[in-house]
C-alpha cells in the first residue's frame, strides 16, 4: 500500500526563494523541456504538485479496492481504527474525524462489491469493486499557516474475475492555503481529473495495483499570490500516459507548454 499523498504546500525555505509571480518556477528534477517552462508564473510547481496529488489519491482508491477483494477491511488511511463502521445499501463506510486545536477534519471511505452487476455484501465472487474516498479539513485560524480542503474520489475496478483488471475513477479537490514567511503566499485550487484504461494484473492469488497501462486528464483552476502583490489566475490542463506506474505528462496553461514524467508506484 502506498502512501497516501497529502496536498501540503512547498517548505517555507523553497518559498522564500520566489520573489515575484513573474519570475517563473524554480528547478523541477522531472521536467524534460527546461527549467523554467512557463517563465511568467511561478505556478508551474505548485500546480503540478497538486496534480500529481489528485492522481495519487485516485491510484491509492484503486489499492484500496484491491486490498479488499479477500474481503471488508478498514482502509488503510486509517492510522487507527475508524469511528464508525456503517453497513447498508450494499455500502461499508468508515468514518473518522478529528478535532484538534484549529483544524477539524473528517474521513469517510466505502466500499462496494458487484457481481454482474449486482451488489452484494461481501466480496465472495464479486467480479467489481467501487471505492469512495473523502477527505474534509478545516481551519479556523486563517491568520497563519493553514490549509483547508474537500476531496471526492471514486474509482470503480471491474473485470477481478479475469488476470487483468480495468478501472475507471473520477476526482475533485477544492483548496485554499497560506504559507506565512519571509514572502506570504496564497493559493486557491480548483481541481478536477479522470482517470480511464487503467489495467492491472493479477500475480498469482494476488492484484499489483499498480497500473500497466491508463490515462489521466486533470484541469486545474488556480489563484496564487506572493505577499502583497496582485493575485495570478491561471487555468492548467495536464495530460499524462501511465506504463508499469510510470506517468509521462503535458502540461498546457494558454500557448504555453511543458513536459515532465513522475513515478508513482513500481
Amino acid at each position: 500500500m502506498r502512501a497516501r499523498k497529502l496536498f501540503t504546500l512547498l517548505t517555507v525555505a523553497a518559498l522564500a526563494a520566489v520573489t515575484t509571480i513573474a519570475v517563473g518556477c524554480g528547478g523541477d528534477d522531472n521536467v524534460t523541456s527546461g527549467e523554467t517552462p512557463f517563465n511568467q508564473t511561478t505556478a508551474y510547481q505548485l500546480v503540478t504538485d497538486q496534480v500529481n496529488g489528485v492522481v495519487d489519491e485516485l491510484l491509492d482508491a484503486a489499492t484500496t479496492g484491491f486490498d479488499n477483494t479477500g474481503g471488508v477491511t478498514p482502509p488503510p488511511v486509517f492510522a487507527e481504527a475508524p469511528d464508525s463502521t456503517i453497513v447498508g445499501d450494499g455500502w461499508t463506510v468508515y468514518w473518522r474525524s478529528n478535532l484538534a486545536a484549529g483544524v477539524s477534519t473528517m474521513i469517510i471511505d466505502s466500499i462496494q462489491f458487484r457481481a454482474n452487476g449486482v451488489v452484494q455484501e461481501t466480496a465472495n465472487g464479486a467480479d467489481e469493486i467501487v471505492v469512495r474516498h473523502i477527505s474534509q479539513q478545516t481551519s479556523t485560524d486563517t491568520t497563519q499557516t493553514f490549509e483547508n480542503h474537500n476531496l471526492n474520489v471514486l474509482f470503480t475496478i471491474s473485470n477481478l474475475d479475469q488476470t487483468t483488471a480495468t478501472g475507471t475513477g473520477t476526482v475533485a479537490l477544492t483548496m485554499n492555503a497560506k504559507t506565512v514567511g519571509t514572502t506570504t503566499i496564497r493559493e486557491d485550487y480548483s481541481v478536477t481529473g479522470t482517470l480511464t484504461g487503467f489495467q492491472a494484473s493479477k500475480s498469482g492469488q494476488n492484484w499489483v495495483s499498480c497500473p500497466n497501462v491508463g490515462s489521466a486528464s486533470v484541469t486545474v483552476e488556480a489563484e496564487i499570490q506572493s505577499g502583497s502583490q496582485t493575485a495570478a489566475q491561471s487555468d492548467w490542463t495536464v495530460v499524462g500516459t501511465f506504463t508499469n506506474g510510470s506517468m509521462s505528462a503535458t502540461v498546457t496553461s494558454g500557448t504555453n507548454q511543458a513536459s515532465y514524467t513522475q513515478v508513482f508506484c513500481q
